[in-house]
């Protein structure tokens, strides 16, 4: 997954985290070339809270430009962002079997 904020900024997903990440242009030391530099910004856990975290650090982080168009971008943003839920939600019913069963060995371990 990677859903393309503004001004070089995208969200990527491992298994435990939201990554909140920015490509940018830079001149390298010594052949004095632009290159194309990544940075991370900063991990979020999965889950609403990771998510808000990350927008938010994203909305303070960067600069939007008042000619770019904010509003298509976010609706593209909301559009990819129901994308993952809906994908998530898909793999939650596709294990909840093994959830439950793993649940109840547990519970069962225990008395």
């Amino acid at each position: 997954m990677k859903i393309r904020l503004t001004d070089g900024y995208y969200i990527t997903q491992d298994n435990y985290n939201y990554i909140l990440m920015q490509d940018y242009e830079s001149i390298g030391r010594k052949d004095k070339r632009p290159k194309t530099m990544t940075r991370t910004v900063g991990y979020y856990s999965n889950g609403i809270k990771g998510l808000k975290g990350c927008i938010k650090r994203y909305l303070e982080d960067s600069s939007l430009d008042k000619e770019k168009s904010a509003d298509g971008y976010f609706e593209s943003f909301c559009e990819d962002m129901m994308t993952v839920i809906s994908n998530n939600a898909d793999w939650i019913m596709e294990h909840i079997e093994e959830c439950i069963e793993h649940d109840r060995r547990e519970t069962h371990d225990k008395h």
